[in-house]
């Protein structure tokens, strides 16, 4: 098996890109497994709009779809469901939690400068994970002229793998989503939102 052939400047090197080859396409596989994994979501704040590319690694529903009719309890403890919630209006439910500074941010931000450009006929929810409780301090205040409604967190994490916030999400009075967006960064696309704020002009 020595024939000059083998030995050739141009077999080893085509031998040698063959075995590169494989070893990226190899790592490429492996590191697809690692990455498509269940696992819990990346802390780093990341702001996504409807039309990027949602695989259901933040929420499972989309622009189109039917808005999950679940079941929550309002600020008194009367329970009640998203369906009696929307009640025929457009909608915008800021999905937030006690332990995401952004969420403070945005609702800081929204009750200042995106409150304002809401649509008369739109109403704010403000969503919360868990069960009624006395906010922090920090959130003092800021649940003031929204509407509250707390849902069952690990429900809806399992259901519709709801587990990163903030999350903005915009029903139409028919109860399909319309908007989508994860994270904040003092920015709401109005294009996209159209439907639930004026112009931003």
């Amino acid at each position: 098996m020595n024939h000059p052939l083998l030995r050739s400047v141009y077999v080893k090197v085509l031998f040698g890109a063959v075995l590169g080859f494989v070893a990226v396409v190899g790592g490429m596989l492996v590191g697809n497994a690692i990455l498509n994994r269940d696992a819990e979501i990346s802390p780093l704040f990341d702001y996504s709009p409807v039309e990027s590319e949602l695989d259901g690694q933040y929420v499972t529903f989309t622009d189109g779809d039917l808005f999950p009719l679940e079941d929550y309890v309002d600020s008194d403890g009367v329970p009640g469901n998203f369906e009696i919630l929307l009640g025929g209006r457009p909608t915008l439910l800021l999905f937030v939690s006690y332990t995401c500074q952004p969420c403070h941010t945005l609702l800081r931000a929204f009750k200042k400068t995106f409150a304002e450009k809401v649509r008369p006929n739109v109403q704010v929810v403000v969503c919360l994970r868990g069960d009624r409780g006395q906010p922090p301090p920090e959130f003092e205040g800021l649940f003031e002229g929204f509407e509250l409604a707390y849902y069952d967190g690990d429900h809806w994490h399992q259901t519709y793998r709801m587990g990163f916030w903030p999350t903005i999400i915009g029903v139409d009075g028919s109860g399909f989503v319309q908007h989508v967006q994860f994270g904040y960064e003092n920015y709401i696309d109005y294009e996209l939102a159209k439907f639930f704020f004026v112009s931003n002009q």
